[in-house]
């Protein structure tokens, strides 16, 4: 059995195509064909599917779905920040599960990502798709991605660290975006569900339409932002970095009851997370 290695900035071969079909593609596609690779693995592995949405066909993968086309659509395609953490989860996942799809009957994570870099992570997304596969009850299967997920952008975080601090763009939007991981981390351990509905709800009423925020057109005032505007500016002006989130990240990890005292200690963060919460009731 062939083992995938991956690498970041090389090519990969990535399966994406109903019917075993594998497409070669670069290892950092433009949008369109990043939502068409995931779209692809998440039709596939969709954990629970929801029917009455365009997009519940995507099961627990809706959030990330989700996460892309705004992306996309609000210009953050084109701001290194946001495309260098998509790629790790729009587009390898489907390497992975290419590796799963070729192992036959051996469908052991640990076995199957032994000679992958980095193991961590391959392990991860392999034991949601495996789980996946044999249906198991929703709320493991979502604790199960969102653990494949953090995992995934903690290792782009530490992996690619130099090209993010090289990246150019406003501190409004740097802050945004490190504030942003911060949440992230906080929507694991509060076990914030994928789905559908509940995706589609929070990109239109919290994320910004346009980008980098405090440039023309994208200003943090209301006639810029709408509905976002108190989820944004609640995150783009507290001072945000990648060693932030990567301390919030480890403690979250070894005590996920740390969850309080994170809304408590900073109160721009926890009014961040309950309007992100709210969505969901």
């Amino acid at each position: 059995m062939s083992r995938v290695r991956l690498v970041l900035g090389l090519a990969v071969v990535v399966v994406v195509a109903a019917g075993g079909v594998a497409l070669a593609d670069s290892a950092d596609p433009p949008y369109a064909k990043r939502l068409q690779i995931l779209e692809a693995l998440a039709a596939r592995y969709p954990g629970h599917v929801e029917r009455g949405s365009p997009i519940g066909r995507y099961g627990l993968w809706a959030g990330i779905v989700m996460q892309t086309t705004w992306q996309k659509n609000s210009g953050r395609d084109r701001i290194g920040l946001w495309s260098l953490v998509n790629r790790h989860l729009s587009v390898e996942p489907s390497t992975y599960a290419g590796l799963l799809e070729k192992a036959g009957s051996n469908r052991d994570p640990r076995v199957l990502c032994a000679s992958t870099h980095p193991a961590d992570v391959c392990e991860a997304w392999l034991r949601y798709l495996v789980a996946a596969k044999q249906g198991l009850p929703a709320p493991t299967l979502l604790r199960l991605l969102w653990h494949a997920h953090t995992t995934a952008i903690v290792y782009g975080l530490r992996a690619q660290r130099q090209l993010f601090d090289r990246v150019r763009t406003t501190t409004l939007e740097r802050n945004f975006w490190g504030s942003w991981i911060e949440i992230v981390f906080l929507l694991e351990a509060a076990h914030f569900p994928t789905d559908a509905a509940t995706s589609v709800r929070a990109s239109k009423l919290l994320m910004p339409p346009c980008s980098p925020l405090g440039t023309p057109g994208c200003r943090l005032i209301v006639a810029d932002l709408g509905q976002a505007f108190p989820f944004v500016s609640a995150l783009a002006l507290r001072p945000a970095s990648i060693d932030r989130g990567l301390r919030e990240y480890e403690t979250l990890r070894t005590n996920p009851g740390a969850l309080t005292a994170f809304e408590l200690a900073d109160p721009s963060l926890g009014l961040a997370l309950r309007l992100y919460l709210a969505i969901a009731r």
